[in-house]
């Protein structure tokens, strides 16, 4: 999730430079050397955490002043693992530059340019659109920014800032207007707002108590559709009116965002029943890069057939790692447990597992069926679950003895099983099962 205390307010260019200047000022001087060409280096320190050594640094900067001399100084300016920046004058455009450097071990393979820029791309996992130009200078990819750019791209945006002439620079977008009552106009701005911004990675869309319903949600599902480069997308909608038809709307936009790896929705209490999550979840696994997925449907009458249909959609989603689904009060049964268990042992990739199940009719039997089946999910690394107030009874607990013993990678479990039935006696005897490098917790309130 994006942390919301790095907002940042940028009224115009000159601002941005600025800000970036008195950070750039910080910086412990030391003593400038003077290389054979007109430029300048000062020396620079990096951060203990950077993975490019300054020895490679030094060489590289003497190989790019060489080959362009439009730059007439390099300073450092921040660094972090895979990457170094420097602020730099170019005096072919007359503007100060961000130039950020990255690193990968390329000399070694025999591919053309183009493979080598995809190659590093991958390796660390940038697409930089808005930079003035890239190029490649031996093992080194170089992408040059004007400062506003720069600002633009690295920062957390608000709606606010946002002009004709930095709307294609936006990357990270937060929009907030929880508990407003906002009226057909205001979501038409806001869909505007999100297609003019087609280059977005990140976005943050914060909706809860708002009134929105089936009409309001296709404006917003629309304009998502254009934002096609999106990587991650965290979207509260909580307590509205959204019902089947408008869940079932913004499945089938969302589907359309075919570059998402990181997908949370909170819809809680949004009177979604069975049908809509079939229909939704069957566009969402369309999206097969998704690495992440958090569901919250608490407080919906999803029942057991939505239960299922969740089950078959996630496990078409073969790159899956880290999984949230919260179906607290959505009258859950043993059945809808068991063929959603089902489906999930078979998301090969699951390294993290987080499921809600609160307040619904699961017994000893489902959850039975469940601890046997996510024990075939092999590369899990964490569990945690919350069955707070079902019927799982006494002999629930020797169902979760035994799945213990199965999780081969298993490092953490943390449970709540308040209000099931189980004497203190049961609780004390699940902590002492605890086996060697697997940490057990249980929530602190039941023993």
């Amino acid at each position: 999730m994006i942390d919301y205390k790095q907002f940042i307010k940028v009224e115009n260019n000159k601002k941005v430079e600025q800000k970036i200047l008195k950070f750039k000022f910080q910086i412990k001087r030391k003593q400038t050397i003077k290389m054979k060409n007109s430029y300048q280096l000062k020396k620079i320190a990096l951060n203990s955490f950077c993975n490019i050594d300054k020895q490679s640094i030094y060489n590289i900067i003497q190989r790019l002043g060489q080959l362009k001399e439009e730059y007439q100084y390099f300073e450092y300016f921040e660094n972090d693992f895979n990457s170094v920046t420097f602020t730099s004058f170019n005096s072919k455009i007359k503007e100060n530059v961000i130039l950020k450097f990255f690193c990968s071990e390329i000399n070694s393979l025999k591919q053309s340019e183009d493979q080598q820029l995809r190659f590093i791309r991958e390796t660390n996992q940038i697409e930089y659109q808005y930079s003035q130009k890239q190029l490649i200078v031996d093992q080194f990819l170089i992408y040059e920014f004007t400062f506003l750019k720069y600002a633009m791209y690295e920062r957390i945006v608000l709606p606010e800032e946002i002009n004709n002439s930095n709307y294609n620079f936006v990357r990270n977008l937060l929009i907030n207007k929880h508990y407003f009552n906002i009226e057909m106009q205001g979501i038409k701005k806001i869909g505007n707002l999100l297609s003019q911004c087609s280059n977005l990675i990140n976005l943050d869309l914060i909706l809860f108590w708002c009134k929105i319903g089936i009409e309001e949600i296709k404006v917003i599902a629309r304009s998502l559709s254009n934002c096609v480069k999106l990587n991650c997308l965290n979207i509260d909608l909580q307590a509205n009116h959204l019902g089947s038809e408008g869940i079932s709307q913004l499945g089938k936009n969302l589907s359309e965002c075919q570059n998402l790896q990181v997908l949370n929705l909170l819809l809680c209490q949004n009177q979604i029943t069975s049908q809509g999550i079939r229909s939704f979840i069957y566009q969402i696994s369309k999206c097969n890069k998704l690495k992440s997925l958090g569901i919250n449907l608490q407080n919906n009458s999803i029942g057991q057939q939505g239960a299922e249909e969740l089950g078959k959609g996630i496990q078409k989603l073969e790159n899956l790692i880290t999984l949230s689904l919260n179906l607290s009060k959505c009258f859950i049964n043993d059945i809808g447990i068991s063929i959603l268990a089902q489906n999930l042992s078979r998301c090969s990739n699951l390294k993290m597992i987080q499921l809600d199940f609160s307040f619904n009719n699961i017994t000893q039997s489902g959850f039975g069926l469940l601890m046997n089946e996510i024990r075939n999910c092999q590369k899990l690394i964490k569990l945690e679950f919350n069955l707070e107030n079902n019927q799982i009874g006494q002999n629930g607990t020797v169902y979760l003895i035994k799945s213990f013993i199965n999780f081969r990678n298993l490092e953490y479990i943390h449970m709540n099983l308040e209000n099931n039935f189980l004497s203190n006696s049961q609780k004390f005897y699940i902590k002492s099962k605890q086996l060697k490098g697997l940490r057990i917790v249980i929530a602190k309130f039941l023993v």
